[in-house]
């Protein structure tokens, strides 16, 4: 969605949309063609037992680098070293998920 999109009035605006979804509504954010291939690749929760490795958790550690990034307040975000880090970490795990799903099948 555009942040310039007609829904963005009365103080409402992209991130402040994003951070009322977060964590648990981020399917309403998601671009409808990302959603649904991720949905086709991910279609079985079964496989994704630990913390933080479905690909639904990998999403909501992304967004929430997106929300802290995005911090109204200096002092309030993190560093992008940490940024970083914690970016690093998702492609880990997905990469992980991504040879576990091609191997399963």
């Amino acid at each position: 969605m555009s942040p310039t999109h007609e829904i963005f009035t009365g103080g409402l605006s992209l991130k402040s949309w994003v951070q009322d979804q977060f964590p648990t509504n981020l399917e309403q954010v998601l671009d409808i063609e990302l959603l649904q291939q991720m949905n086709n690749s991910w279609d079985d929760d079964e496989h994704y037992s630990k913390p933080q490795s479905r690909p639904q958790d990998c999403l909501i550690a992304i967004f929430g680098v997106g929300l802290s990034c995005a911090a109204k307040s200096p002092d309030k975000r993190i560093t992008i070293r940490d940024a970083l880090l914690k970016l690093k970490n998702v492609d880990k795990i997905l990469h992980k998920l991504e040879f576990v799903n091609v191997t399963d099948d």
